[in-house]
């Protein structure tokens, strides 16, 4: 009987095994014949084994993996952690694309491989499968920055972003008068104004919103982290008049944070006017510490292709300008008045604008 069953075994294994098993069942052919007490070669206690343990014994050696499968895994393995190590030098190479604002990632990826073991004692089986561990460190190391970069498409996208909440507004009365403007905290040495950014009053009559100056100051707070102060509704001219809530507003800040140098004043003039930018500065008393300012300013917009820069067509003293309130309290202050064809006439001179004033911003900062 026992003949039959070490025959029946070995028909059942594949040819790797044949040798080990073929012993494995020798050696329990013979145990089996002795009269005296069967035990395990390892361990002293005894161990009594029945012919009904015997399919248990079998049925346990047919789960074993083989060694081919054990290879298998271990290719397996290879090429998921080479497939890792390719996609982290993609990621490094995007990161080092984008300069000191991208981030490096680092992967090491540790892979260790037990392969199974096979215990034979007189009637102890005793089974280790192949246990994978994979240990993946990923560090992520962001330079300090204080703004994130913008392409010069995320820039337009922003730009664009920022006109549907001006175009809807630019006709609508205010519910107080001291929410009629918005004003968004900052960092650094400039303020930017955009007093005509909806439709504003003047004398009784309804003067019409200077395109796009208030998405421009926006878009330029998301690139330098200015602060910056618009009118957000119809409401009296801040530009004109001394006693709105826009100058109470803008007068208690530039109090209270003395670190303010320059106020650039943004407002926007026809499209036939004879300049791509005017620079107001009330012939020049509006500048203190800066009077170099005009020059200063004409060299960053000729580096971005904008070229006619005027001295003071409009001056900016006459009224209660925005300029003339903050020169008032010794604070540097232009009026920057743009022509509509660099104000959303086209993006390629609508960009051009944004990166001069971005760049004439981080200069004073």
């Amino acid at each position: 009987m026992i003949g039959i069953f070490i025959f029946y075994g070995l028909q059942k294994m594949g040819k790797r095994h044949k040798s080990i098993y073929g012993i494995f069942f020798i050696l329990l052919f013979i145990v089996s014949c002795a009269p005296e007490e069967r035990t395990a070669v390892s361990d002293s206690n005894p161990i009594q084994t029945t012919p009904s343990e015997q399919p248990i014994i079998q049925s346990t050696l047919s789960t074993l993996p083989s060694q081919e499968e054990i290879s298998d895994l271990e290719n397996s393995l290879q090429t998921s952690n080479s497939a890792g190590q390719t996609q982290d030098e993609d990621n490094q190479e995007s990161a080092q694309s984008e300069g000191e604002g991208g981030s490096q990632i680092t992967d090491t990826s540790t892979v260790s491989t037990t392969t199974s073991t096979v215990s034979t004692t007189t009637s102890t089986v005793s089974t280790t499968t192949s246990t994978v561990t994979l240990t993946t460190t990923t560090s992520s190391t962001l330079p300090a920055q204080t703004l994130p970069y913008l392409s010069d498409e995320g820039v337009l996208s922003a730009f664009a972003s920022y006109k549907p909440f001006f175009q809807e507004r630019k006709e609508m009365t205010p519910p107080s008068p001291e929410v009629s403007y918005s004003f968004t905290e900052g960092s650094g040495k400039v303020l930017l104004s955009a007093p005509h950014s909806t439709n504003h009053i003047r004398e009784g009559s309804v003067k019409i919103v200077d395109y796009c100056t208030g998405p421009l100051i926006e878009i330029l707070h998301d690139l330098t982290n200015a602060p910056i102060i618009y009118l957000q509704y119809q409401s009296t001219d801040p530009n004109y008049y001394n006693d709105v809530p826009y100058k109470t507003a803008l007068s208690s800040y530039l109090e209270n944070h003395p670190e303010i140098e320059l106020v650039i004043d943004i407002h926007g003039a026809a499209e036939d006017k004879p300049f791509d930018v005017d620079l107001g500065t009330m012939n020049g008393n509006s500048l203190f510490d800066y009077s170099n300012l005009p020059e200063v300013f004409g060299n960053k917009f000729h580096e971005r292709g904008i070229m006619t820069i005027s001295d003071n067509y409009f001056t900016a003293q006459g009224q209660s300008t925005v300029t003339k309130f903050a020169a008032g309290k010794n604070v540097d202050a232009v009026q920057v008045e743009i022509n509509r064809a660099y104000r959303c006439k086209n993006d390629s001179n609508d960009l051009k604008m944004i990166r001069a004033l971005e760049s004439i911003i981080k200069q004073y900062q």
